[in-house]
């Protein structure tokens, strides 16, 4: 018997039921090819179709191998007569001889299966009828299936009185309402969920009428290009609310609000810039976040409190923070957009942060104030506590900023120590290391951040203080060249100073040089931007006179920072009298080791090479019988302070208070190496 499920005439109707115009489905032509050509190799081997093990059973074969098969629905089992093995009914058979019976060879090479829906279930839950018995095993099986009505949502399927399975699209998804169309048909298969999936997606006819439907509710929406408003939507209805167009006059989307077409509305202020500042808290607090954000901290004395008058042009992600410069009482509120009109060194530097990081957001936070000396910046200091005024702003800017830390701090200060005399400056380098260490102290400024060191003016007092002052610094900066940079000003000469108080103050357009020379040292490595000199020197700008005294003093001039193990050489200039004499000795922070050498030679005594030397530092030492011009070299090895670091210090006076002079004389130097 050979089992033909459809007829031709069927499978490829050219019409349907209804008249109307259809093409073959694939899935039917498969299975009744695969059928034809079944029949006609059984025909040819004479092979023998049942539907059920018993019917095969009571045949007898013909000849040893003849095929049959038993195509079902036979669920049941049967011990097979030639293995004795317990076999499912369902199969391809051989005939055997020895002994006699059908061997069974094993599942039916045919997966295609039909299943027959006669319309018995519902739109949603489909009920069918197969043409055999097929595996039940994920994807072993390939179905065909046809649909009588549309469904209206999910939807389940059960074959031969199976518990219903889930139908579900190709992608495990359920189908949706209208998916399913009458008279369709598909492939399905048992997915690896016990689901029963869809082999291939849904009619073609039913994926170009949703496509169809889409596009049409698109067209209602989109009207198109118009240099006038239009009237009717595309295809002739009235205008729906939402549809919009795009008006090739005004260059402008226009939506239809139900009465008239409005423009799309957003966000506009008077001055048609739009600044994070001018945003509500939270949608700044949402675009603030996505960008990164750049901390700056600018601090000092007047060069960094002084904004002078400059038209310029600020980056537009440059904001500032609107600290009223008063003490540490005084906090800012808010950043805004740095002043076009006005500019100062810190708005400068921050300016060519800005530029160079055009996708980030860079904030400055400017604390200065005018005749501040280093001592306001430590601990115990009196109103104003500057160091506390930079704190609270920083901590206030980085809580409204949503970050946890600055990435820069510009120092410009050290004006206010030089005029306060020796006393003061001589005091600067310990107690500049006292107040970074308060900075790094704190958790917003990590060890890591770069501290950029400003010159001070090389105008001022005739440059007394660049020859004075500005050694010191960059003594600072080589105590931790690591994180410290020193930029010299040199290269701003007097148009860029304000004559006004002796040039210790800059015009606008030397802020904006000053801001910019800063960028290139710290952040481009153009300049002095590590230790500024592998030997540090100094040299006495002019010449001190000694009247009457005979009280050792410290020599202002030739004094250095001792920190760690060096090398340090004293060469003074001087010119005496027998009656006055020379006294000098050298004080400094005690070390594990000391040892010095002395010569010096006195004009009354050309030929004659004074020789001393010790452990320790030198006591008191006077010339014998000087009387004229001298010249005294001193050779100190120092391994290092025991305790604090401090100034090793030149002290000079008369050997014998006398009204005649002593001179110290100008070029008189000091030049110290250090360890690395």
């Amino acid at each position: 018997m050979t089992v033909i499920s459809k007829r031709a005439v069927d499978v490829f109707a050219p019409t349907t039921a209804g008249g109307q115009p259809r093409g073959a489905d694939m899935g039917d032509a498969m299975i009744w090819g695969t059928e034809i050509e079944r029949a006609t190799d059984g025909a040819t081997a004479g092979r023998i179709d049942q539907v059920a093990w018993a019917e095969l059973a009571t045949v007898v074969g013909t000849r040893p191998g003849q095929p049959a098969i038993v195509v079902g629905p036979d669920f049941g089992t049967h011990v097979d007569p030639v293995t004795g093995l317990t076999v499912p009914n369902v199969g391809e058979y051989y005939w055997s001889t020895a002994p006699a019976g059908w061997r069974r060879l094993g599942n039916l090479q045919r997966t295609l299966v039909h299943a027959i829906n006669s319309g018995t279930g519902t739109a949603n839950a489909i009920l069918a009828t197969a043409d055999m018995q097929f595996s039940h095993t994920a994807y072993a099986a390939l179905i065909t299936i046809n649909f009588t009505v549309a469904n209206t949502g999910a939807m389940t399927l059960a074959i031969d009185g199976e518990a219903p399975r889930a139908l579900v699209l190709n992608t495990g998804l359920s189908i949706p309402a209208g998916y399913v169309r009458p008279n369709m048909s598909a492939l399905v298969q048992i997915d690896s969920t016990g689901n029963y999936r869809l082999f291939s997606y849904g009619d073609a006819m039913a994926i170009q009428a949703a496509v169809e439907a889409v596009l049409a509710d698109f067209r209602t929406q989109h009207l198109g290009r118009y240099s006038a408003n239009p009237i009717t939507d595309p295809a002739g209805n009235a205008l729906q609310q939402g549809a919009f167009y795009w008006n090739t006059i005004a260059k402008a989307w226009l939506y239809w609000d139900g009465d008239s077409f409005e423009g799309f509305p957003f966000a506009t202020v008077a001055d048609d810039t739009i600044t994070l500042q001018k945003l509500t808290p939270s949608l700044k607090a949402t675009i603030g976040a996505l960008g990164q954000k750049i901390v700056i901290l600018a601090v000092g004395q007047s060069n960094i409190a002084i904004l002078e008058t400059l038209a310029w042009t600020p980056p537009k992600n440059l904001y500032v923070w609107n600290w009223a410069g008063v003490d540490e009482t005084t906090v800012g509120t808010a950043f805004a957009p740095a002043d076009p009109t006005k500019s100062g060194c810190g708005h400068s530097y921050a300016a060519e942060v800005a530029k160079e990081n055009p996708g980030a957001a860079v904030y400055l936070i400017n604390i200065g104030r005018g005749s501040q000396a280093i001592a306001q910046w430590m601990a115990g200091a009196a109103t104003p506590k500057m160091f506390d005024a930079s704190k609270i702003n920083v901590e206030a800017a980085l809580t409204l900023l949503g970050v946890d830390h600055i990435d820069r701090v510009l120092w410009w200060q050290g004006e206010a120590d030089f005029q306060a005399g020796y006393g003061t400056y001589s005091q600067y380098p310990a107690n500049f290391e006292t107040v970074m260490a308060r900075y790094y102290s704190q958790s917003w400024c990590p060890p890591s951040t770069p501290v950029i060191v400003m010159a001070t003016s090389h105008f001022y007092v005739t440059g007394t203080m660049d020859r004075v002052f500005n050694p010191i610094l960059r003594q600072v900066v080589d105590a931790d060249p690591q994180r410290r940079t020193y930029v010299g000003l040199k290269a701003l000469g007097n148009t860029y100073w304000n004559p006004t108080g002796d040039a210790i103050h800059m015009v606008g357009v030397g802020y904006r040089e000053a801001g910019r020379l800063a960028y290139q040292n710290g952040e481009r490595g153009i300049g002095q931007n590590r230790k500024s000199t592998s030997v540090i020197r100094r040299f006495k700008p002019t010449t001190d006179v000694i009247t009457s005294n005979a009280a050792l003093s410290p020599d202002g001039d030739l004094m250095v920072f001792l920190r760690t193990t060096c090398r340090v050489k004293f060469i003074v200039f001087g010119d005496t009298s027998l009656a006055a004499g020379f006294k000098w000795n050298i004080t400094g922070p005690a070390g594990g080791y000391i040892g010095w050498r002395a010569r010096w030679v006195l004009e009354n005594f050309p030929t004659v090479e004074n020789i001393a030397m010790g452990s320790g530092y030198p006591v008191p030492q006077a010339f014998t019988n000087p009387s004229g011009k001298f010249m005294l070299e001193v050779d100190l090895f120092h391994n290092g302070p025991t305790g604090a670091a401090d100034n090793l210090i030149f002290n000079r006076s008369q050997t014998t208070a006398n009204a005649a002079s002593t001179l110290v004389l100008a070029t008189s130097g000091i030049e110290m190496v250090e360890s690395a």
